[in-house]
């Protein structure tokens, strides 16, 4: 037993001796481990515990010595029973029986591997065959984020609850200083639901992983107002719109449009080309911006060509601004010589098209009734810009109850009758400023035997051009073999009104001239020492100036009145 006793004191004192060599080695090629916390290292800890197992060993052997009869096994697994379990796995590995401890190779040149292997991969990814996987990676990452825009929809709209009273998306924007221009086009973005799903999504994020950050550093906005217009997309859609995130979007805009600094005014159109110009430079993935030219597209189909232009446009314009919103005009130029054909195909975002707005215009009429109270009336009418006399007949028939076959639409001036409309005429040869009168007028009616002539006469102080007109138009039918005394008699009993009692053709005879309007000039006075002084040629052929599309046959009159007989 001595002899085992010595054997085990020299086994644990070689052990303790390699474990000093090793631990100096390692000091000496790692000089760091000098610099930590005093804890002890583990080869101290391995020495300590061999010291406390070669004490106890030799505490057992006395104890066998003194009861021989326990089973060496016995004792083994007690005094292993005794040790913490911490220490009873390197007691084993210090004795003879442990199992052989595995080294670690470049276990301090682990962060020195971590960096290499990062630089391998960055100038991996700037080969050929790296962009080849990247693309292949992005692609499969692609398909499989595919279906998740739904599910993000959902989350969104699992996470943020709205009212029954409160719409995803309808939602005002606060106007700062004069920022309408700013407001209406990010609403109108914000309603293109291709690209709030891109913004809303995050998709748009790839992009700018993915574009050209040369081209982004010097032609957009390195990103920024992209991600300033999808944190405005958000919170329009997802209900968290804050005054702070129009202020942060115009501070954007600001830092990178000179020209919407301040408080000014800018057209809506322009904004929109200026901001989709910026966003396709922020997502723009191509890489190269040299174009090539077109081909000549004489004798070519136009599909060809358009094709041809399109894809050399891409060669350096490639984002999702592009492929929403793109689209391509088509120009062509004859050569007038050679008949020859040349087309070009030019891309473009966004184009400008009148909108078809009824464009309205009042239309001041004086109304002449026949047998009402007032019998003249002023009537204002809203009419479209491109409606037709026609139309303006109806509207009066309408607003004033006269049937349209009894309306006579005329001008009338200070010096009497200018002109007569028709129905053909378009509205527009009436002007605001024009003395238009609709005069009514008794629904034509042939007796028998007697022809009814339709007369619509003007009163008129004095003759020639110094003559002006004076009270309102009068109406009145009268048979066409009637004599000149039964002719005045009609108009002066439809003047009682306005003339004195007991004013008779019979008591104070030739009271006014009658003249005839568009009749024979020289010829146009109607004559009192005939029989039939209607069947003249002056009345005839005003009867034919006078039978126009949409009014009733009639002839117009001026009663030119002598100063003093009126005052009479």
């Amino acid at each position: 037993m001595e002899k085992q006793e010595k054997q085990l004191s020299a086994r644990s004192a070689s052990e303790s001796e390699l474990q000093r060599s090793r631990s100096g080695r390692e000091s000496s090629h790692h000089p760091r481990s000098r610099s930590r916390s005093p804890t002890p290292s583990v080869s101290s800890q391995r020495q300590l515990v061999a010291q406390q197992t070669s004490a106890r060993r030799s505490k057992s052997d006395q104890q066998l010595k003194s009861n021989p009869q326990t089973p060496c096994g016995q004792t083994n697994d007690t005094r292993s029973a005794t040790l913490p379990r911490s220490t009873s796995r390197r007691s084993m590995r210090s004795s003879g029986h442990a199992q052989p401890q595995k080294k670690k190779l470049f276990n301090p040149f682990r962060p020195i591997g971590n960096l290499a292997m990062r630089v391998f991969r960055q100038v991996v990814c700037i080969t050929p065959i790296g962009k080849k996987w990247a693309a292949e990676k992005d692609k499969k990452s692609s398909t499989k984020s595919a279906p998740v825009s739904n599910g993000d929809i959902a989350s969104v709209s699992r996470l943020h609850t709205f009212p029954d009273a409160e719409t995803p998306g309808a939602t005002g924007l606060r106007n700062l200083g004069n920022t309408c221009y700013i407001n209406s086009i990010l609403q109108c973005l914000s309603k293109t639901d291709i690209l709030a799903e891109y913004f809303c999504c995050e998709q748009y994020k790839a992009d700018l992983a993915r574009s050209n950050r040369i081209n982004a550093r010097k032609y957009g906005t390195r990103g920024e107002l992209t991600e300033s217009l999808a944190t405005v997309t958000k919170a329009l859609w997802c209900g968290r719109y804050s005054y702070e995130v129009s202020s942060e979007f115009k501070s954007c805009v600001c830092k990178y449009g000179p020209q919407y600094r301040g408080n000014s005014q800018h057209d809506a159109q322009e904004f929109l080309i200026w901001l989709l110009d910026k966003i396709h430079e922020d997502l723009n993935i191509a890489s190269k911006k040299k174009y090539r030219p077109n081909k000549s597209s004489h004798g070519r189909a136009d599909d060809v060509v358009a094709a041809e232009a399109l894809a050399n446009h891409r060669r350096g314009n490639s984002s999702f601004v592009q492929d929403l919103f793109l689209a391509q005009f088509r120009s062509s130029l004859t050569c007038p010589n050679c008949r020859r054909q040349s087309n070009n195909f030019d891309p473009f975002l966004c184009t400008s098209l009148p909108l078809p707005q009824r464009a309205d215009r009042p239309v001041y009429v004086t109304v002449v009734y026949l047998d009402a109270h007032p019998k003249q009336v002023k009537l204002g009418v809203s009419m479209r810009a491109d409606a037709t006399v026609k139309e303006l007949r109806a509207e009066l028939s309408l607003q004033t109850s006269i049937p349209v076959g009894q309306v006579v639409l005329t001008e009338l001036y200070y010096y009497g009758f200018h002109r007569t409309f028709t129905d053909a005429q378009p509205l527009s040869v009436i002007h605001e400023t024009d003395n238009l009168y609709c005069v009514e007028v008794p629904p034509a009616t042939v007796a028998t035997g007697r022809e009814k002539l339709l007369m619509i006469a003007s009163n008129r102080l004095g003759a020639g051009s110094k003559g002006k007109k004076f009270g309102s138009p009068i109406v009145i039918q009268i048979s066409r073999k009637a004599k000149y005394q039964q002719l005045q008699d009609a108009l002066l009993t439809k003047l009682s009104a306005s003339l004195r009692e007991g004013v008779t053709s019979e008591k104070l005879g030739l009271l006014f001239n009658i003249r005839v309007v568009d009749g024979i000039p020289g010829k146009s006075y109607v004559p009192h020492d005939v029989t039939h002084p209607l069947y003249v040629e002056s009345v005839d052929k005003a009867l034919q100036s006078c039978d126009l599309d949409g009014n009733p046959k009639h002839i117009k009159l001026l009663l030119e009145w002598d100063p003093d007989t009126k005052q009479a």
